[in-house]
């Protein structure tokens, strides 16, 4: 089981993970899921600051460069479209909210570099991104020394919200665990007693590789292989 990359890619091994699905409810999609998460994180700030007049700033972590900006993108226009609806109605309890964004380049150490400048020189309240699971963790760590809210958008390792979770990193998306839970039920259903799960080598494609492997073997005792 592979995760799809942009068509083109030259980086098949390191593409961005699956979009998620356009709507969570009926008639909600992603991108405002997001404002509204947000929107929450930066209430909890604007009450805790006593209705302090500066703004509340949002540290953007992602992928801004190359296919993945297909996804990425996407989810920054959908945030200020949401944002901008926010700030004309005053902003959250007198606070506007601000945003800064940083390319990570699709790699964990300038991920994590540029998490670190937005958290100690831009000054930050919280955290957003990424479409890489391994950036994603490699931030989560930092948010979780520094105590800084971590809103994932697109990043579906079940490591980061499941064996590495804590208290300040958020998940807007199913992960890899749920999906191998889904995909072991519907082969659990077919007659073949072998199958042969391929991942990308990258911590997404060794996630899904793995959940679906291990929730298809604990479901049916045949030969299995990875």
């Amino acid at each position: 089981l592979r995760p799809r990359t942009p068509e083109g890619s030259s980086c098949d091994r390191s593409g961005p993970e699956p979009p998620a699905r356009l709507f969570h409810k009926e008639g909600e999609p992603v991108k405002k899921c997001l404002g509204v998460l947000v929107g929450a994180a930066a209430l909890m700030f604007a009450a805790s600051a006593g209705f302090a007049a500066d703004a509340i700033k949002v540290g953007f972590v992602d992928t801004y460069t190359g296919p993945a900006t297909a996804y990425t993108n996407d989810v920054l226009d959908g945030f200020k479209l949401e944002i901008g609806k926010i700030n004309a109605k005053g902003g959250v309890l007198g606070r506007k909210i601000e945003f800064i964004t940083r390319d990570d380049k699709y790699k964990p150490d300038v991920g994590l570099t540029m998490a670190k400048e937005l958290i100690l020189k831009e000054n930050v309240d919280l955290l957003v991104g990424t479409i890489s699971s391994a950036v994603a963790l490699a931030v989560s760590d930092l948010a979780k020394k520094e105590k800084v809210p971590f809103i994932v958008t697109y990043a579906k390792s079940d490591k980061i919200t499941g064996e590495k979770g804590h208290r300040y990193v958020f998940s807007m998306n199913e992960n890899s665990e749920m999906a191998g839970r889904a995909a072991a039920k519907e082969l659990a259903k077919k007659p073949y007693t072998k199958y042969w799960i391929a991942g990308d080598d990258y911590e997404y494609g060794h996630s899904i590789a793995n959940a679906v492997f291990q929730r298809t073997s604990a479901r049916n005792s045949s030969d299995w292989g990875i």
